[in-house]
């Protein structure tokens, strides 16, 4: 079967593979995602959970860490997540019961709407994410014609928090 201009893989399969990806840079790291329906979030798929606190959290815009990054399309990190005071704290009780601490998220943006969100979390008593990078979260000024620039370069903050230098 040939593929053809219409085809493309499920969000969901997208979402997997990405959290696959992490999986091998990042342990042990606890991964989630989750896709937008609307104002709000369904955490979705997970990787490395203890527990399935995390399993039924609908996040709302806003709420949260993922909140945060949902609405603001810009990625986020919390060293501790608890304790944070850049976030509101309606699903402490979930991140409580999985043990977490450190953790960052990542949106999924797509012609300027957040369509899911990346995180990835630590159980560890050290901050994750101590490089500029992690820590300023500013993406480079899109180029013409490819509005995917930032969010590669924000996706790639993330993924070097812990491996070296950020992509261009």
């Amino acid at each position: 079967m040939q593929p053809n201009a219409y085809s493309r893989p499920d969000d969901r399969e997208l979402l997997r593979a990405s959290l696959r990806l992490l999986s091998g840079r990042f342990r042990p790291a606890v991964l989630f995602a989750g896709l937008a329906s609307g104002e709000r979030l369904q955490l979705t798929d997970f990787l490395g959970t203890a527990t399935s606190s995390l399993h039924q959290v609908v996040v709302i815009r806003g709420a949260g860490l993922g909140g945060r990054v949902f609405a603001q399309r810009r990625p986020f990190l919390v060293e501790d997540y608890i304790a944070s005071e850049g976030i509101t704290h309606e699903y402490d009780l979930a991140v409580r019961r999985e043990r977490l601490t450190s953790m960052a998220a990542v949106p999924v943006v797509v012609k300027g709407t957040s369509r899911a969100v990346l995180y990835i979390a630590s159980r560890d008593s050290a901050p994750m994410g101590k490089t500029p990078c992690a820590r300023r979260w500013r993406p480079p000024p899109r180029s013409p014609g490819n509005s995917a620039s930032g969010t590669r370069w924000t996706a790639g903050c993330l993924l070097s928090t812990r491996h070296g230098p950020s992509p261009p």
